[in-house]
């Protein structure tokens, strides 16, 4: 009903599509309000001032202005409320892989079950641990840089045993090496951190200049 009792709103396939069609109380000026030639309405819905009928088209709100009998969707932005805790706390008793103490020794680095974290190294209240690494690979064999800012690991994730970097200011890690056909191991830092060192293989020592990510020999065994 309209807010004055005058008029009747409905629905009606009457032509072969649904449309909002109005009626007087008294069975008078039966006529279409929308000329939709495809598509269903549903739920129609008159507001409190009688100006705008709002209803349901193809999955969305559509608003039916009565005086210009114009109509048109409504923007809806719905934005989700998750309310989610970032901090998980886990206890471990078994599987301590590694450990590490960063060079100004306020951190340590610690490997468990395969996956990277970094806590503060001492102190009597308990910190939360940072997780370095999040995969269902394995990533090990980590060195602190001189700095302490960053660690260098292996991980597997890609098959074989490729070098990452991990930046504790930045939050970010990055891949340093990329070759399926030979193992890497041991990567470690130069005294001044600008160079990484590492196994390529068995017989071959390679180097990483950091800010560049070149690769280049330095030590083959013939």
């Amino acid at each position: 009903w309209a807010p004055d009792g005058k008029t009747i709103y409905f629905i009606s396939d009457e032509g072969g599509t649904e449309n909002i069609w109005a009626v007087g109380d008294d069975g008078s000026q039966r006529r279409p309000l929308t000329q939709f030639e495809e598509g269903r309405c549903l739920r129609a819905s008159v507001s409190r001032d009688g100006r705008r009928i709002a209803f349901d088209r193809v999955g969305e709100i559509w608003l039916l202005d009565l005086e210009s009998g114009e109509a048109g969707p409504v923007e809806i932005r719905v934005r989700a409320d998750q309310k989610i805790n970032p901090k998980t706390h886990r206890t471990f008793t078994n599987g301590l892989d590694e450990f590490s103490l960063s060079g100004d020794g306020k951190k340590v680095l610690f490997g468990v079950h395969g996956e990277l974290f970094a806590a503060p190294s001492k102190g009597e209240e308990v910190y939360d641990a940072i997780r370095v690494t999040e995969s269902s690979f394995r990533e090990f064999m980590a060195d602190w840089r001189p700095d302490s800012r960053a660690a260098v690991y292996l991980s597997d994730r890609f098959g074989n045993y490729e070098l990452f970097e991990y930046d504790f200011v930045e939050r970010a890690e990055r891949q340093l090496t990329e070759d399926p056909e030979v193992q890497k191991y041991l990567p470690r830092y130069s005294p001044d951190g600008k160079w990484i060192a590492y196994l390529h293989g068995r017989e071959e020592i390679r180097l990483i200049e950091r800010e560049t990510g070149t690769v280049r020999p330095f030590i083959h065994n013939a």
